[in-house]
């Protein structure tokens, strides 16, 4: 037909042009890859096999290929054989733990309830891990050390260990150990060996018609004996107990013997470590080398702890309990906090998420059924079910009732401001208002020390103290263990003992102080009543007012309910301290004396501590190891050493000043030696 012959001579007179492609040759995928690849490493080379593939076009068949190639390679997990061990096997298991304390008896000291403590705990601990066990007071945590060691059986769930007859070691808040050995007898008690002189003179006594296989026994033994004996000497010398080798166990301060009880968990080479609150009532230096010396140790270790700082540095996984729960985090303490601030961002954006898809569709379904479009109308409402079905639960967010300390000077000003509302407002200003535009005005000093001397009849504590402390200063006074802190802190409050001498002067300021003492316990044994009636004894009409009703503060501090009507006596050690912060809270002060407030504090309210010390108008005197503590209010340090007082101005500058004592004590180390 003439359409079609006119196609053809069009096609034609193209051709003679050479206005068409050139064809397209066939060529094979190898040979298309082999002419890329010639071409990339030339970059710009004209040669003549780039050249010859420059027009060649890329079939679909090699396109799919080569996206093939392209495809990242998903190695597919080889099948396990059952009897196989893993090279990282878990050594402990807790799964879907549950446990409910069983009721103590009326005659027994104590108290239980009978609501669960655990309800779904798992988690678990391979070897050269270090777990940190975290939570509030009585979740459980130190309750789980003892599942572990078979001394309490749960309710629900198990716990498995890999072997079932692992070693473990465990080492309570106070060390155990025996007051009548020294500390090289101590260590070597973990072997049970028998003296080396003793073996002597059993290979001595034995007579030539003794057995072959009894004497090589007896030599086995005394080599064994040397052995352990160079173990002991090495650990002595890693302990730094070299000072301490000949020392009875009763003689020493706490670190020291708590270093004994590290030792000793070490020479016994356990499967597993257990360790309850390690960092109690020890000074910053044992803390330290504590750290040090776990970090070093291949052993699967479980650690219950408040310390945040040694959390932070030992450990490489957090199990956090709450809610009879448990979640596990990776890392240490701070990747903790910023994981679970992670998470519960990313719970709020699905949730969000999901919120605005719900309002999406439901804005689209009211706008199909404006225009009678029933089928799609249908779809939308079947796709909003769905999406209703799959919705992710709200976060849930935690309602945390702070607390803060009254300061009687804001108290006073507030006052002095009502009446002066009151007054004349036609007062002549004064002459002298131009110089007090001109200069600042000095914060108040709330406590001056000058020449303060301490002593016993047996020593002498501290010397030529001085120093003051100002309105707003919160001040941190650290030192190792037996240097004074506690005596200068009781020197100030008149709290010290009989026999101690005080001489100089310190004065503290009218407008009213607290004291926190260390031992607690034994102020609060005294006491008679209920918690409620030892509020109301402490505080008058006007400051129940002030605060809110003592109910307010009791809910504050988690004292409400059933612990408000309990006896004073019959609290654990963290209630007896909220209950000592919810008299701060009754009474406005200008100065707060606290000495080792943490101890027996759960986390959540060592934070609340903070908040509350930060926010305080008055100053504050605190004594504590406690690092992350110190360094999240301490304005100024006051360091302890050899009777006298180190003033650093602020915490960074206080670390910086006992990293470099440290380089200088090891760095002459070796000289000693």
């Amino acid at each position: 037909s003439l359409p079609t012959a006119a196609a053809f001579g069009l096609l034609s007179l193209c051709r003679a042009l050479r206005l068409s492609r050139p064809p397209v040759p066939r060529l094979r995928w190898r040979a298309v890859r082999l002419a890329r690849k010639e071409s990339t490493q030339s970059s710009g080379k004209s040669g003549a096999a780039s050249r010859s593939f420059a027009g060649a076009k890329e079939t679909p068949r090699v396109r799919r290929r080569r996206q093939r190639r392209q495809r990242p390679k998903v190695l597919r997990k080889p099948e396990l054989d059952p009897n196989e061990v893993p090279e990282v096997q878990p050594a402990i298991i807790v799964d879907e733990v549950s446990w409910t304390p069983a009721v103590k008896g009326a005659g027994e000291k104590g108290r239980y309830s009978t609501k669960p403590v655990l309800e779904s705990v798992s988690w678990s601990v391979c070897r050269k891990q270090k777990i940190g066990l975290i939570g509030p007071n009585g979740c459980g945590k130190s309750s789980q050390l003892l599942m572990l060691l078979g001394q309490i059986e749960p309710t629900g769930g198990r716990i498995m260990k890999h072997p079932a007859n692992m070693k473990i070691a465990y080492m309570q808040q106070e060390a155990d150990l025996d007051n009548g050995k020294t500390t090289f007898e101590e260590l070597l008690s973990v072997f049970g060996d028998r003296a080396l002189a003793d073996v002597d003179s059993a290979i001595k006594e034995a007579t030539a018609d003794a057995r072959l296989e009894q004497l090589d026994e007896l030599v086995e033994e005394r080599n064994l004996t040397e052995k352990h004996l160079g173990e002991v000497e090495d650990l002595i010398l890693q302990l730094d107990l070299v000072s301490y080798r000949k020392t009875l166990a009763r003689d020493m301060s706490g670190g020291w013997q708590m270093r004994v009880a590290l030792g000793k968990i070490i020479l016994s080479r356990p499967d597993l470590i257990l360790l309850d609150e390690p960092t109690n009532h020890i000074d910053l230096e044992t803390v330290e080398f504590m750290e040090e010396l776990l970090r070093a140790q291949d052993v699967a270790m479980v650690i219950v702890s408040h310390d945040r700082y040694f959390l932070n540095q030992v450990c490489n996984r957090i199990v956090e309990i709450a809610d009879g729960e448990s979640k596990t985090y990776f890392g240490n303490y701070v990747e903790y906090l910023q994981a679970r601030d992670g998470a519960f961002y990313s719970e709020w954006q699905e949730y969000n998420l999901h919120r605005d898809r719900v309002l999406a569709l439901k804005k689209r379904i009211k706008k199909l059924q404006q225009r009678f479009l029933m089928d799609t109308l249908k779809q939308k409402k079947q796709d909003l079910e769905k999406l209703l079905a799959n919705a992710p639960p709200k976060p849930e967010v935690k309602v945390v009732k702070n607390f803060r300390f009254p300061c009687s000077l804001s108290v006073a000003s507030m006052d002095d401001e009502a009446s002066t509302k009151e007054s004349s407002v036609d007062e002549e200003p004064s002459e002298d208002v131009d110089d007090v535009w001109g200069s600042e005005v000095e914060p108040l000093p709330l406590l001056e020390v000058e020449n303060l001397n301490v002593a016993f009849p047996e020593k002498e504590i501290l010397k030529n103290i001085s120093f003051t402390l100002r309105q707003g200063e919160k001040v941190a006074v650290v030192g190792p263990n037996g240097c004074g802190k506690s005596t200068l802190v009781k020197a100030l409050v008149n709290d010290l003992d009989k026999s101690g001498r005080v001489e100089g002067q310190a004065s503290i300021t009218s407008a009213g102080s607290a004291y926190f003492p260390q031992r607690l316990a034994e102020a609060f044994n005294t006491e008679e009543g209920s918690v409620q009636d030892a509020l109301y004894m402490s505080c008058t009409s006007m400051d129940v007012e002030r605060a809110g009703g003592i109910e307010a503060v009791l809910d504050r501090l988690r004292l409400n309910g059933i612990t408000a009507k309990q006896p004073v006596s019959s609290l654990s050690g963290g209630e007896k301290a909220r209950l000592a912060f919810a008299k701060f809270l009754l009474k406005p002060v200008a100065l707060l004396v606290l000495d080792e407030p943490t101890n027996h504090l759960d986390i959540p309210t060592r934070e609340l501590l903070e908040d509350a010390l930060k926010s305080f108008e008055g100053a504050a005197l605190v004594v504590s190891h406690d690092r992350f503590f110190l360094r999240e209010f301490s304005t100024r340090v006051l360091e302890v050493s050899n009777g006298n007082i180190i003033d650093h101005p602020s915490w960074d500058d206080y670390q910086a000043c006992w990293a470099r004592s440290c380089l200088m004590r090891f760095a002459l180390e070796p000289q000693i030696i």
